[in-house]
């Protein structure tokens, strides 16, 4: 029986699924031009394929028996993948339907007075269907030559010449051969004859042939996963749909990816293919069938499953996951709401509870970044929901919109995710794309064009940047291009996810830092433990003072000197907070070591204006009380700063 989760589908998929049961009644009463009906559910894996054929044998083993029994025969092809010949462990998987089928108890008496003869006589048949199959599943290991392991058995070695020989040498032994033995200890001619009239013997199983009167038996083939199959299984399983089940009273439920299904019959064929001429005269290798032609012709009824629109998404996401999208208060400094006397007596009061409200940012946010695909929609929020439960465990304070972007980045992005780990101020870098290009940056080009010129325009940048000794523009060739790339390749890949719909209008460059994001992330994996709370300041910043004045604090070990010097000596603000955050292990607790802080002097002193208030307040935690006037006596900021018209730093 399907599980109990799939009495009805989401995302609007249930009629579909009723009218395909439709459909198929109607095959099975009114005949049709093709023997086996052949339905197919085209869709990209996790868009609920298989939801779908559990559905549809759910609805047909609640259907009522008439004049027919229907029994579905559920059958994961990928599972038997590794088996010589499918249609074998195919036709076992129905016998054991059918033997389920017969044990079923009180079917008859549900039927209305007219249908019980004929459905009692219909069910004392079943075990004799059940043995039919059990008899063809050996016959099609027959009808191959070697060696065939046949599911639940075991190992048969064969020959058809041996298998004929032995047919007439035992003509006495097979007359005297109990049909319920051991079906390895009968002769192999039986099944040999099978095999040669396999569709036949397949018909008096669906009671198609032999007495009008005999039962009818409808059987109806759900293949599910056959786009996981190695190419040559998945066209081995619908080359023999079409060789050996074209037979009244079968039927075919495919579930598959039929642009994954289509390679491989492009696979299948590529040794057939010949050589065309093209508009300039060269020649060019053709197929001699495409996959799209391929399953027009075995495919009788397509139906891809639709896309998911925003609102059953949202509908989705509100009944089975509500909870991620509820607005949460914040505490004050003692961790209670604050409220006054009127109010406490108020909340003192019976009263009903209200409902949290929604948080509608968070949740147009998860719908605008993830692809509306029933999987895609689910891992996310599970792994969402398992980080806010960790978080809240641990009470650390994280604002949910960052979790849920880092979240989705380690799903569908993660290089991009660990270019981040690396370089922790990338999404700030995003936003400023997002501001400059509006939303004509999610067109490849006008992003391209934009990173062909300096990040920052104007006169006294661009003269910074011809100084060679403060590098020119780091970020632009250490942080944007290489980020563009990766976000170029994530986004026209077949998942649908583009990482430019993880910046939404309203971020500013001002974003949260991630480094402690990362760390909770990388504890949750299971890899490092976290080392302080998204609210934290930056490495450096624990003190109460926010600087190393009063103590001694050991040297920095920055790892890439030649990097920190670049960023940190640019003019962008994004720059020195890319450099702090991509170090923060190695400040943390620690100042400027003495060659480090030499390089920073010398490039101050060829370029005065380097140092500014902000860019002194970016440094001040990781400065002794020396280095600091140091770095004033060099620059003349002080000077510079009362030169200035008042307002202006």
């Amino acid at each position: 029986m399907p599980d109990e989760s799939t009495k009805t589908l989401s995302f609007g998929s249930e009629p579909y699924v009723e009218a395909l049961r439709d459909r198929l009644r109607r095959h099975f009463a009114d005949g049709g031009e093709n023997p086996a009906f052949v339905a197919g559910i085209f869709g990209e894996w996790g868009c609920g394929k298989t939801r779908w054929l559990q559905r549809l044998e759910q609805l047909l083993e609640a259907a009522p028996a008439e004049d027919a029994i229907t029994i579905p025969v559920f059958f994961n092809a990928w599972r038997y993948e590794r088996e010589e010949h499918l249609v074998i462990p195919l036709l076992k998987t129905a016998q054991r339907a059918v033997e389920k089928a017969a044990e079923r108890p009180g079917q008859p008496e549900t039927l209305p007075e007219q249908a019980k003869a004929a459905a009692k006589t219909a069910w004392g048949f079943l075990r004799d269907r059940a043995g039919m199959l059990k008899d063809c599943a050996l016959a099609i290991a027959c009808g191959f030559s070697g060696k065939a392991k046949i599911p639940f058995l075991a190992e048969v070695s064969f020959s058809l010449k041996d298998m004929l020989a032995a047919d007439r040498a035992n003509q006495e032994r097979r007359k005297e051969a109990d049909a319920e033995s051991d079906p390895l200890d009968q002769p192999l001619g039986k099944y040999a004859s099978i095999y040669y009239d396999f569709q036949e013997h397949l018909r008096k199983v669906t009671g198609r042939a032999g007495a009008t009167d005999a039962p009818k038996l409808n059987l109806v083939f759900l293949i599910d996963d056959l786009d996981r199959c190695l190419p040559e299984k998945a066209v081995e399983m619908l080359e023999a749909i079409k060789l050996f089940f074209e037979v009244d009273g079968c039927a075919f439920v495919l579930g598959l990816d039929e642009e994954i299904v289509s390679r491989g019959i492009l696979h299948r064929y590529r040794d057939y293919a010949f050589e065309a001429k093209n508009l300039s005269d060269g020649k060019v290798p053709v197929q001699p069938i495409t996959g799209h032609e391929y399953l027009e012709k075995m495919v009788h009824l397509p139906i891809r499953v639709p896309a998911v629109a925003a609102r059953d998404a949202e509908s989705f996401l509100l009944t089975h996951y509500r909870r991620l999208f509820e607005k949460r208060k914040a505490p004050d400094a003692l961790g209670t709401e604050r409220a006054g006397r009127a109010d406490a007596l108020e909340r003192a009061r019976p009263q009903e509870p209200a409902a949290p409200e929604i948080d509608r940012e968070l949740l147009d946010l998860f719908l605008t970044a993830v692809p509306h695909v029933p999987r895609k929609l689910v891992r996310v929020a599970e792994l969402f929901d398992l980080h806010l439960s960790i978080a809240a465990a641990k009470g650390l304070m994280l604002r949910p919109d960052v979790l849920l972007r880092l979240v989705i980045l380690q799903l569908f992005a993660p290089g991009i995710y660990r270019f981040g780990r690396r370089h922790p101020a990338f999404f700030s870098f995003m936003i400023r794309w997002r501001q400059t290009l509006g939303q004509d940056w999610l067109v490849d080009a006008n992003l391209d064009r934009h990173l062909e010129v300096p990040v920052k325009s104007g006169e006294e940048n661009e003269k910074f940047f011809k100084v060679p000794s403060f590098g020119r523009n780091y970020a632009h060739d250490h942080i944007e291009v290489p980020l563009w790339n990766l976000i170029r390749e994530c986004a026209h890949n077949r998942s649908g996810f583009d990482p430019r719909r993880l910046v939404k209008e309203g971020d500013t460059e001002e974003f949260p830092s991630l480094q402690p994001y990362f760390t909770f992330v990388a504890h949750v994996e299971g890899n490092v433990s976290p080392t302080s709370s998204p609210d934290a300041k930056p490495a450096g910043q624990s003190h109460d003072t926010a600087s190393a004045f009063d103590e001694e604090l050991p040297s920095a070990r920055i790892s890439d000197v030649p990097g920190f010097l670049a960023q940190i000596c640019s003019p962008d603000p994004l720059q020195w907070r890319n450099a702090l955050e991509q170090n923060a292990d190695e400040l943390r607790g620690r100042v400027l070591g003495a060659d480090l802080f030499g390089e920073i002097e010398r490039r101050v002193g060829e370029r005065q204006e380097l140092v500014s208030v902000p860019w002194v307040e970016t440094l001040f935690p990781f400065l002794t009380a020396d280095q600091l006037q140091r770095l004033y006596r060099g620059s003349n900021l002080l000077g510079r700063l009362s030169a200035r018209p008042k307002g202006k730093i």
